[in-house]
């Protein structure tokens, strides 16, 4: 499986989505903090939270050095701050390895055995955000 068919595509699209993860970071970041509101589809409809709930105030606590309040939000949080960090260097340092990596990340999740564990990790991270919700702590 190939979702892209060029160096030049995989690049284009990692620089944009990198572009748009920074610019919605800082914006988060810079934001009045009582001006609160969803952009989750899923959470609007239903009120409850997906497995990607939270990953936004999970970066910006692990931004300000708050990393037990990161996890505690969202464990994806840190792996997204990680990826934001590095990916930038591999893209300008070794982007035709960065370009393989993806095809060889592709080809390993087009694998049914992997797919039901990715899907189960996402569960679990969903009722995580569905009990850390409605928990009153």
């Amino acid at each position: 499986m190939k979702s892209f068919k060029s160096l030049r595509s995989f690049k284009a699209f990692m620089w944009g989505g990198l572009f748009l993860a920074y610019f919605w970071i800082l914006y988060n970041l810079l934001k009045d903090k009582g001006a609160d509101f969803s952009v989750c589809p899923f959470r609007n409809v239903t009120g409850l939270p997906c497995p990607g709930c939270g990953i936004t105030r999970s970066v910006c606590f692990a931004l300000s050095g708050s990393f037990a309040e990161s996890f505690a939000m969202n464990p994806l949080g840190l792996a997204v701050v990680s990826v934001l960090f590095v990916l930038p260097f591999f893209l300008l340092l070794a982007p035709q390895w960065s370009y393989s990596r993806w095809i060889d990340m592709e080809n390993l999740l087009a694998k049914p055995s992997v797919t039901a564990v990715v899907i189960a990790f996402l569960i679990a991270l969903w009722i995580y955000n569905i009990v850390r919700e409605t928990s009153v702590i």
